[in-house]
């Protein structure tokens, strides 16, 4: 445990041999909400980090000292950050600071203070420079060494090792060591945390790869548990928390993280007494609202081994017998290993609806109408990651008497062929409720891009305007593998701002909708901005093809630009 003194002057004598010491990937995001993650750095010969906290004399001298060494090593293989170690949460007041200092530096928030103290750092100034390819250390210590210790990198060379007198500010990091050893008990503190995060779906049937549903399967799977929290991959979905109020409860607060991590790096140990996980009850039913009113059996559909598959239209051969206000609905896959996703939609009597059958690419073009004729009334889908909810109360969706439902269908083979048996549920509000208010979909789009090869952060930006007065209940962004990053900003009738919804590491393997904790207030005339990009690089591990050009398509290395928003109309009353 590291004792550091107030008004701390710390001689850090340089090591020679920093590549012993393997921190590990990590994810944060800086001052603007922006995602960085060292691997995705891994193009560069390292990343230069320097250590921040408010409140500490030295460190405008100190940044002046490393804006030089930027200055003259940035862009020749080494990328320069600030990482705040001090687990500040304020983002407005680290806006503040980065414009007091007067640089444009990304400012990295580490708000648990784990990937700081992992890094081994004792004081505000101190300098760390990270290897992004194999996550090790290559030196720490005073920003007066820097310049000979990149020149050592850059020339393919171990940092020599010379002693480096360091003077900073003090670190607290008592937050992090009140967790070390054995302070956190697995049975109080981490197996409940699991329950509540995770086994949802890491359960028996549930969509994840393995079951926590013991002691030692955690113990097992804690070396990977570390790596996906330090990098964001996990919990899933993860948004800015400092945007918006979502009903997203996944995510782990900054002392939820400090446990776990104390917890896995102390060994994974379980405390006395029975295992908690093992007697989690999980309901019996595969239905997590409850058993449906009407259960829609979907064609069974033969997916071969190999190959790729088109989209399908395939008619499920029921009609709704009642004029319906459906309340919610849940689209339960056959084969979810297999099963990409499944549209569902109501077509009224005497409307087309889509062809039957198998929708030659692209399938979905993002053009033409929008009309009921055409396109008929979508009804949730199913997309991994998004799960199944009633609408809010005292809203739903109309579904005329007679009306088909026809689902689209997108399979991606796994090298195993397979029949998959899709189940649709309909959930209903009782007969005679007339609900007061109708959903709607406000969502914008964008078929025109071409994206370069190469190219990691190719934005798109689409606006339109909200017509009359309205509520949003919820985001849902829609790129393929090389979806970077979506935003939607309010820009009110008197020209002021308001960020609603940000998603800075877009993941095409979880594709969640974001409901809002309480439905937003939207006044007519309102310009909904979206801001997204896609990474065209070869740093983006999903990257099938980075040389590729790429523009809309159905198939998972072609792309899609969707930004959709639920809402409804306020005081229009529902049809």
């Amino acid at each position: 445990m590291k004792k550091i003194l107030l008004a701390a002057t710390c001689l850090v004598a340089a090591q020679s041999l920093y590549a012993q010491e393997r921190v590990g990937d990590f994810a944060l995001l800086d001052q603007n909400g922006n995602f960085h993650q060292m691997g995705r750095y891994s193009y560069q010969d390292a990343v230069v980090l320097l250590a921040q906290g408010a409140d500490c004399s030295s460190f405008a001298t100190t940044l002046a000292q490393y804006s030089v060494v930027d200055n003259k090593y940035a862009g020749n293989g080494f990328e320069f950050m600030m990482i705040n170690v001090t687990g500040d949460r304020n983002r407005d007041s680290l806006l503040r600071q980065a414009t007091q200092y007067g640089t444009d530096l990304p400012l990295l928030m580490d708000e648990s203070q784990v990937v700081s103290h992992a890094l081994g750092v004792t004081g505000i100034g101190e300098a760390v420079v990270l290897d992004p390819e194999r996550f090790e250390v290559l030196y720490r210590g005073s920003v007066r060494g820097l310049d000979p210790a990149l020149r050592e990198i850059s020339q393919g060379m171990e940092v020599s090792g010379e002693a480096a007198e360091f003077t900073g500010c003090e670190i607290d990091f008592s937050t992090i060591e009140q967790f070390e050893g054995t302070a956190v008990s697995y049975s109080r503190d981490i197996a409940p945390m699991l329950v509540e995060k995770c086994s949802n779906c890491h359960r028996d049937m549930g969509i994840a790869p393995f079951a926590m549903d013991s002691h030692l399967m955690i113990q097992g799977w804690a070396p990977m548990i570390r790596e996906v929290v330090l990098t964001k991959r996990m919990p899933p979905g993860q948004i800015d928390p400092h945007i918006g109020d979502t009903r997203i409860t996944r995510h782990l607060s900054p002392e939820q993280t400090r446990k776990l991590i104390g917890w896995i790096d102390a060994g994974a140990q379980k405390d006395a007494g029975p295992d908690p996980l093992a007697s989690v009850d999980w309901p019996d039913t595969k239905w997590p609202l409850g058993e449906p009113d009407v259960v829609v059996n979907i064609p069974p559909q033969e997916v071969p081994a190999t190959g790729v598959m088109e989209y399908i239209w395939v008619d499920a051969g029921f009609e709704f017998e009642r004029d319906s206000w459906v309340k919610g609905t849940d689209l339960i896959p056959g084969d979810r290993s297999v099963v990409h996703h499944i549209l569902a939609r109501a077509i009224p009597p005497g409307a087309s609806g889509p062809q039957i059958g198998i929708c030659p690419s692209p399938c979905e073009t993002g053009q033409g109408s929008n009309s009921l004729e055409e396109r008929g009334i979508s009804l949730p889908a199913y997309i991994p990651g998004n799960n199944a909810r009633f609408f809010e109360e005292n809203t739903g969706q109309f579904v005329p008497a007679g009306s088909r439902m026809v689902f689209q269908m997108h399979y991606t083979t796994n090298g195993r062929a397979t029949t998959d048996n899709s189940e649709f549920g309909v959930y209903f509000h009782k007969a005679g409720f007339v609900p007061t208010e109708e959903l709607q979909d406000g969502g914008l789009l964008a078929n025109d891009f071409l994206i370069p090869p190469n190219e990691g952060d190719h934005e798109v930006v689409r606006a339109r305007v909200i017509p009359q007065d309205a509520e949003v209940i919820s985001f849902y962004p829609h790129m393929h593998v090389r979806g970077k990053r979506m935003k939607w900003t309010a820009i009110y009738p008197d020209g002021s701002r308001e960020a609603l919804l940000s998603v800075p590491n877009y993941d095409f393997n979880w594709q969640m909708t974001y409901h809002l904790a309480e439905p937003k207030f939207i006044p007519a005339g309102t310009t909904i901005l979206v801001e997204g990009a896609f990474d065209n690089s070869p740093t983006n591990p999903a990257n099938p093809d980075p040389n590729a050009s790429v523009s809309w398509g159905d198939q998972s290395w072609e792309e899609m630009f969707i930004a959709n928003m639920q809402m409804k109309y306020v005081d229009s009353g529902a049809p």
